[in-house]
């Protein structure tokens, strides 16, 4: 079974990113410590301070550990 991914640029089109169909406009591309992909993430509408996840993305230019040279803490997400 393949997902189905939708192709949208981001932040003034300084990215091409490949999200999962059902992505909306105001969800968030989050890389995350020790997954080998970015996720596109949600606010909860359930839970105030939480986050879901809509699924695994693909971001041209940051696949390769690039959103996070040189960076040494992490924010911490709740996600339900």
């Amino acid at each position: 079974m393949r997902a189905a991914l939708d192709l949208v640029l981001a932040k003034g089109g300084k990215y091409v990113a490949m999200v999962p169909e059902g992505s909306q406009a105001g969800d968030e591309v989050w890389v995350m410590k020790g997954c080998n992909a970015p996720f596109v993430l949600r606010k909860s509408g359930e839970r105030e301070g939480m986050k879901r996840i809509v699924g695994a993305a693909y971001v041209y230019g940051i696949m390769d550990g690039e959103a996070v040279e040189g960076v040494e803490e992490f924010e911490a997400v709740s996600i339900h």
